[in-house]
């Protein structure tokens, strides 16, 4: 699906993303807008979050296709290039909570346990 150009692009996400982590507490918005990529018409945020309630950190990947969740299938060849493959490992609670936010992001979410 993704070309080698673009598959280096969401490399260097994953490596920016592991180097930032982020802590929902202070929330910087300025440092996830930097964690954030377009492709075509995807834009891919990815980035390590330290999230309620119990403040862990979690993988966080959002991605939107021209302002919409995008399919299954490019939601999930997304996840499997940032290293997030295993579905049973991720926290739905969490993806719920923020697919449920007032503001509501047109995209689709997922959080995995940094162990």
């Amino acid at each position: 699906m993704f070309t080698t150009e673009e598959r280096h692009w969401l490399a260097d996400l994953a490596r920016q993303a592991a180097d930032n982590p982020q802590d929902m507490r202070a929330l910087d918005v300025a440092k996830m807008d930097a964690l954030a990529i377009t492709i075509g018409n995807l834009r891919i945020a990815f980035s390590y979050d330290r999230m309620p309630p119990d403040w862990h950190c979690y993988r966080h990947l959002s991605v939107s296709d021209s302002g919409q969740p995008p399919s299954e299938a490019v939601f999930m060849s997304i996840a499997s290039e940032l290293g997030m493959n295993e579905v049973a490992t991720w926290n739905t609670d969490l993806a719920r909570l923020i697919e449920r936010l007032p503001i509501r992001l047109r995209a689709r979410h997922a959080f995995q346990s940094v162990t």
